[in-house]
């Protein structure tokens, strides 16, 4: 075997072991990192915020080139029912700032997994926001939802997750508009007329 062979032997090998790695091993070493996060939270061994944090710090900061995005989303779905419950507010405030500061770290895209994100960030946010009426949880769920909207302007949990945060919120003028453009494109959606007549 020559010397040229040789090496285009060990560099395939290389190549192959890499893509291994970094294609297979990490994302199913992150997943199972998070799918233990999960089952440590349904068993209830989470006692504190910060065995919380702690909880999901392992599959969040473990490097993986993909799932980060999954994993946000995970923890966002976990933090909603618990915000749902009305904790008290402190509480409600810290797990929220701990979904921002992990989604935050997200580089911005338009990939599915993002979208995915800004729609649970939005929910999470509005939740907060018509349990205590704290400014911060509005603006930031309007900020979500916008974002997600210029982003992809025909997504339907944008423009009706937009629509009904404006109408819970008795902001008749926003809703109205944003019920408008629903109805640009699906102008058959009764239910969207009929809540238009009560704006």
């Amino acid at each position: 075997m020559t010397i040229f062979k040789k090496f285009v032997s060990l560099f395939s090998a290389a190549v192959i072991v890499f893509l291994m790695y970094f294609g297979s091993y990490l994302p199913f070493k992150k997943s199972q990192l998070l799918i233990d996060s999960m089952i440590n939270l349904q068993a209830q061994k989470i006692r504190t915020l910060q065995d919380f944090f702690d909880n999901f710090n392992k599959p969040l900061d473990f490097f993986s080139p993909v799932g980060q995005e999954e994993s946000i989303k995970v923890l966002g779905e976990r933090i909603s029912p618990l915000i749902q419950n009305k904790p008290p507010p402190e509480i409600a405030r810290a797990l929220l700032d701990y979904l921002d500061q992990e989604f935050n770290r997200l580089p911005e895209n338009n990939s599915l997994g993002y979208h995915q994100d800004l729609s649970v960030l939005a929910s999470a946010h509005e939740i907060n926001w018509f349990s205590y009426k704290e400014k911060k949880d509005f603006e930031l769920a309007q900020k979500y939802f916008l974002k997600g909207l210029e982003k992809s302007p025909k997504r339907p949990q944008y423009l009706y997750g937009l629509f009904e945060f404006y109408r819970l919120s008795n902001l008749n003028a926003q809703a109205r508009l944003i019920g408008e453009k629903i109805l640009d494109y699906w102008p058959q959606d009764q239910r969207i007329v009929e809540a238009l007549k009560t704006l």
